[in-house]
């Protein structure tokens, strides 16, 4: 039996409500509401700039600690992550 998948999550906030809740800095965004956003799929997320908070694009996911090769594919196998 396969281990469970990372999850998936949803993001229905505008961004005039995320600028409120994190003060966000930057130029306002269209954010169209996602409910099924999966591992590799690339998203908007918070981080911190040098000059407040900011919207990145960054790519959903989960690399375990023991994953010694390379991340270049846009997908990894399941078969090769355990073994199978």
């Amino acid at each position: 039996m396969l281990p469970p998948m990372c999850g998936r999550f949803t993001r229905h906030l505008s961004w005039e409500e995320l600028h409120r809740l994190a003060n966000l800095i930057g130029q306002p965004r269209n954010l169209a509401p996602r409910y099924n956003i999966a591992p590799m799929t690339q998203i908007e997320v918070i981080r911190l700039a040098q000059t407040g908070k900011e919207l990145a694009p960054m790519r959903w996911g989960l690399v375990p600690l023991w994953w010694k090769s390379s991340l270049k594919a846009s997908k990894i196998c399941l078969q090769e992550l355990f073994n199978f």
